[in-house]
C-alpha cells in the first residue's frame, strides 16, 4: 500500500496545477492562484486614448459601397504570452492583453503576426509621441518592404456625416521608410473614440479605392 503515495501524492498535485490553470476573466484581468499562499501577478497591456480597444468594444463603418464594416474587441482579455519560437524563445513573459479583431494590442501596436525572425509581428499605428509631423515606421517587413506614418495634425475638429469630432489626429501612410512619395492611406483618429474615417487611393494618388466611415460605436469598460 505504500509504495502508491508517491503515485497518488504525483496525481494530486497534476489535478491542483489544473485547477490553478482554469482563469475566468470578466473584462478585468485576474491575478492567477497558484495555491492558497501564492499568487502569480501578471501586468496589463496599456491602451491608448485614441485607439481605446478595451474588451466588449465595436465600431461600425460605412464603406464606399453603401456596405457595413465591423471592427470589434473581445468579450474579456485574454492572458497572452509574449513567448514567440522564431522571434525570441526566451522571452516568455505574459500579461493582459486586449484583442482587437482577434489581434493583440499594445498601447498604438497591434500584433499582426510574423513568417520569420527577420521581421517584426508588431505593426504600429501611432507613435507613442503625438505631435504634428512626427515620421515613424509602422513595419518593416524583410528583405524590402517598409511602412511608414506622419501626424499631419493633431487636436483638430472634424465632421463627418454630420457628426462633430474633437482632438483628432489625422495620420498619412506610405509604403518605404520615407515620405518622398504620395501617401496611399489616410487614417483619422479621435481620442477616447478610435479611428473615425480611413481612406486609401491607388498608387497615383489620384483614384480612392476605399473609404470607410464610423457611424456607430461603443467602447466598453
Amino acid at each position: 500500500m505504500y509504495k502508491y503515495v508517491p503515485l497518488i501524492l504525483f496525481l494530486l498535485h497534476i489535478i491542483s496545477c489544473d485547477k490553478a490553470a482554469n482563469v475566468t476573466i470578466d473584462n478585468k484581468p485576474t491575478n492567477v492562484p497558484i495555491d492558497s499562499n501564492h499568487t502569480v501577478k501578471y501586468d496589463t497591456a496599456m491602451i491608448g486614448g485614441y485607439f481605446p480597444v478595451y474588451p466588449n468594444s465595436y465600431w461600425i463603418y460605412l464603406d464606399l459601397n453603401g456596405d457595413t464594416i465591423v471592427h470589434k474587441t473581445d468579450s474579456a482579455y485574454t492572458l497572452w504570452p509574449k513567448f514567440n519560437p522564431i522571434n525570441n524563445p526566451y522571452d516568455t513573459v505574459k500579461y493582459f492583453i486586449s484583442k482587437y479583431d482577434t489581434m493583440p494590442v499594445k498601447k498604438y501596436s497591434l500584433y499582426v503576426g510574423s513568417k520569420s525572425y527577420h521581421e517584426s509581428g508588431w505593426r504600429k499605428i501611432l507613435p507613442d509621441s503625438l505631435y504634428k509631423n512626427n515620421l515613424f515606421d509602422q513595419q518593416y517587413i524583410w528583405p524590402n518592404s517598409y511602412y511608414s506614418g506622419l501626424i499631419q495634425t493633431i487636436d483638430t475638429s472634424l465632421e463627418i456625416n454630420k457628426i462633430q469630432y474633437d482632438s483628432v489626429i489625422i495620420v498619412l501612410e506610405y509604403y518605404g521608410p520615407s515620405i518622398g512619395k504620395f501617401p496611399y492611406g489616410k487614417t483619422y483618429y479621435a481620442k477616447n473614440i478610435g479611428i473615425i474615417k480611413s481612406e486609401s487611393w491607388d498608387l497615383s494618388g489620384n483614384t480612392k479605392i476605399s473609404e470607410k466611415c464610423l457611424i456607430k460605436y461603443k467602447i466598453g469598460r
